[in-house]
């Protein structure tokens, strides 16, 4: 579906990419899918059925909705959590703008029917990659895996707001995780020390800390090119 006009290729979603949804809460799920052109990421759901007369932003006519997490250009892996599911099936959809189309499909996240029960096991498990960008204090980092990486935090203990902007808060938080995880995080690059930045073994470390949450552990293996930088930088700290 498409709305607007105007371009050679209109925006589409890239179905066979779809993760449709992830219970991470009681009341949470993400949901995963791609784009073929850069574009905004949004999630919008209701407990009492679809909207048939798709209504307008920011809500389109939804009771739950997401804010609309964009940057100037775009993403086009699309990664969004949305809170106040309530148990049982929940109607959404994810919707994607590029300026002149928008895009969606619709899609029923189930959650547990009893508060504080774990989302039934799936029979072939397929964790998402959390977080597919490095964030680094002052970049321009991606909000959505800003956003999945807050939560994690705070899943993990270390409280920070939800916000979507990688602050002074959360760097202190992933400082204060990668001390905490150190053999996991710092020892392989001989690090002495935090850094806050969510790099190739921080990253690594919270995508197989969410899969083992969600009850579909998944180990995210190194690139060899990625193993060889940190052997490089390694060999330079001795």
């Amino acid at each position: 579906p498409t709305g607007g006009g105007g371009g050679m290729i209109p925006l589409s979603i890239n179905n066979s990419q779809t993760k449709e949804c992830v219970p991470t809460g009681e009341n949470s799920a993400i949901s995963e899918w791609m784009t073929n052109k850069y574009s905004s990421s949004q999630v919008v759901c209701s407990p009492d059925g679809h909207n048939p007369n798709w209504g307008s932003a920011p809500d389109w006519g939804y009771s739950i909705f997401t804010d609309v997490f964009d940057k100037p250009e775009g993403v086009t892996n699309h990664s969004v959590e949305i809170f106040g599911l309530s148990p049982g099936t929940n109607y959404c959809r994810y919707i994607s703008t590029d300026g002149n189309n928008t895009v969606f499909e619709e899609l029923e996240c189930v959650m547990p029917e009893v508060a504080g029960v774990e989302a039934p096991p799936v029979t072939e498990c397929s964790c998402p990659q959390l977080l597919g960008t490095y964030i680094k204090l002052g970049a321009e980092n991606n909000p959505n895996d800003v956003r999945g990486l807050e939560w994690v935090l705070n899943e993990m203990g270390y409280t920070v707001p939800i916000d979507s902007f990688y602050g002074m808060n959360d760097f202190a938080a992933v400082s204060q995780m990668q001390t905490d995880n150190n053999v996991a995080i710092l020892s392989p690059w001989f690090l002495g020390g935090s850094t806050g930045y969510v790099y190739y073994t921080t990253q690594k470390f919270v995508n197989e800390w969410y899969c083992d949450y969600i009850g579909c552990p998944k180990e995210f293996r190194l690139t060899p090119s990625q193993e060889a930088e940190i052997s490089w930088y390694g060999m330079l700290q001795k």
